[in-house]
């Protein structure tokens, strides 16, 4: 009797554990689905885009995109692409040596340039530009890549004064931790108003 006694103590026991077993993997297995079905919190995630700086704002206006375009370009997104493309010129402008600011606006080739650019002049205020003339050649259907060009209106210090001229850019940009960067851009032409 003993013997039959023990055995059932062993088989109770065996059938607890066994109980339990399942019990704590069906709760893991729960809490594993509920944190990897979570997303992070998009304000943790992304960077909010800033409002285009009163000293800043009205320099762009966006002529027709292209027609071939794979979706159009919505409206906060274009306000959001303004506000990159201005800050950008504005940085340029003050000689922004700080790798935060250019690292906000520029990625890739075009931060290397930028960069170069910036190291040889140093940090003296650079040219102004005014008048950007804004044009969507191709909007990625994901919504994460923009090609762009630019007829922008810029004013070069020289001694005695100013040059004025009518640059073309051809830029792409990246959406990229909630924000738009310059990954490429090209200077294409530049006319010099007499």
């Amino acid at each position: 009797m003993k013997l039959h006694h023990a055995k059932q103590l062993i088989a109770g026991a065996g059938t607890v554990v066994g109980v339990l077993a399942v019990a704590c993997a069906l709760v893991l297995g729960s809490f594993a689905v509920i944190v990897t079905g979570t997303g992070a919190n998009p304000r943790d995630a992304f960077t909010e885009t800033t409002p285009i700086p009163a000293s800043l704002a009205g320099r762009v206006t966006w002529t027709p995109d292209a027609a071939d375009l794979a979706r159009s370009v919505e409206p906060q997104t274009r306000i959001e692409l303004e506000s990159a493309w201005v800050e950008a010129f504005a940085a340029l402008e003050a000689g922004a040596t700080g790798r935060s600011a250019l690292d906000t606006m520029f990625q890739g080739r075009a931060l290397d340039t930028i960069r170069a650019q910036l190291a040889t002049r140093g940090a003296t205020a650079g040219p102004v530009a005014h008048d950007h003339r804004l044009t969507v050649h191709f909007y990625s259907e994901d919504g994460q890549i923009v090609a762009l060009s630019s007829q922008t209106r810029i004013e070069h210090p020289i001694p005695g004064g100013t040059l004025r001229s009518t640059d073309s850019f051809d830029a792409v940009l990246v959406l990229a931790d909630g924000n738009w960067r310059i990954l490429q851009i090209e200077r294409t032409r530049t006319l010099i108003e007499r």
